[in-house]
């Protein structure tokens, strides 16, 4: 696991049109949205958390 730098142009778009709906509350306070991701020729699950 590891955090990924808000400079990648996907990340951005990612964290800023990601539908409420789409989330899921994993903790009071907190929610979370799964994605997929080839990233320099690697697959990535990437896992946001709001």
């Amino acid at each position: 696991m590891t955090r990924v730098p808000m400079q990648i142009k996907e990340v951005k778009e990612l964290i800023f049109e990601v539908p409420y709906d789409k989330t899921v509350e994993i903790a009071e306070g907190y929610r979370a949205f799964e994605s997929t991701s080839c990233f320099a020729g690697v697959e990535q699950r990437w896992v946001v958390i709001f």
